[in-house]
């Protein structure tokens, strides 16, 4: 059994800025003020916070829906401060072999979003390997945070950080490598 928490963290302002600039250049117009940029990501946080609770509803269900067996959602949360957006999945795996097979995101019309699909399991002669790299974030627009809680103590790993027995990662497109007895 695994305990696998994926946190991200979202900053759309700078997102937001650098749209509503090349807009403007786009429509031959002069770059907008600073009141207007006000306006526009006060518009968007309002946006956030009213979308919120029906699309955190509806994504759970449909993450629920399409997880593999074997991998079940016991948390999804998100918080918002502004326009600074951070978003909390907890997954329990009945195996470690599984987490390659995350699905998270998976919105109609969509295709979902695998954020450990380059992950490999490995059977070598020091135990089952888990690597791969985390998803790359935007420099300036965020970061990931994973946290790995194994029910078994892993032989190694390279986590920068432990907490008793929750290995953590957190930065973008980092390496990580745990090493499980077989």
């Amino acid at each position: 059994m695994l305990t696998l928490t994926l946190t991200t963290t979202t900053d759309y302002a700078p997102m937001l800025m650098d749209f509503a600039r090349r807009a403007r250049l786009v429509a031959g117009e002069a770059p907008p003020s600073d009141a207007e940029l006000d306006a526009v990501r006060e518009h968007v946080r309002q946006t956030l916070e009213e979308n919120a609770k029906g699309e955190e509803k509806a994504l759970r269900a449909q993450l629920a829906k399409t997880l593999p067996t074997g991998i079940t959602l016991k948390k999804l949360e998100a918080t918002r401060d502004g326009l600074v957006v951070t978003s909390n999945t907890t997954l329990e795996l009945d195996d470690v072999r599984l987490v390659p097979d995350v699905v998270l995101g998976a919105v109609e019309g969509q295709p979902p979003l695998k954020p450990f699909a380059d992950f490999t399991v490995k059977k070598e002669r020091a135990g089952l390997v888990l690597s791969g790299r985390a998803p790359e974030v935007p420099e300036g627009a965020g970061s990931v945070q994973l946290s790995l809680r194994p029910s078994t103590k892993p032989l190694s790993h390279n986590a920068p950080k432990q907490d008793g027995s929750t290995l953590t990662w957190q930065g973008s497109g980092f390496e990580v490598k745990v090493v499980f007895p077989v």
